[in-house]
């Protein structure tokens, strides 16, 4: 049970949030790895890049079905518009 961050209701209990990402931004993660050859120790860098989530929300069943017609309406706005040469 939940309070659904779109409509704000709440819903009933044992259904599950579905997540929808509002946010994120560009990171640089930093990976160390340590490799041991006898005595000696060594630690290795490597750098890589990602997304992160800054905000997150909360929907329910209901939301997500409205944002996936709506989306779909969006789409075949576009596609008359163009003449029908997208493809989904």
């Amino acid at each position: 049970m939940f309070r659904c961050d779109k409509c704000h209701k709440i819903t009933e209990p044992h259904e599950k949030p579905i997540f929808v990402v509002m946010q994120t931004r560009p990171k640089t993660y930093i990976n160390v790895i340590k490799k041991s050859r006898g005595e000696h120790q060594e630690e290795v860098r490597k750098e890589s890049t990602g997304r992160e989530i800054v905000e997150e929300q909360k929907w329910c069943d209901t939301c997500i079905l409205l944002r996936a017609t709506e989306q779909r309406q969006a789409i075949n706005m576009v596609k008359d518009a163009v003449g029908g040469s997208l493809s989904e």
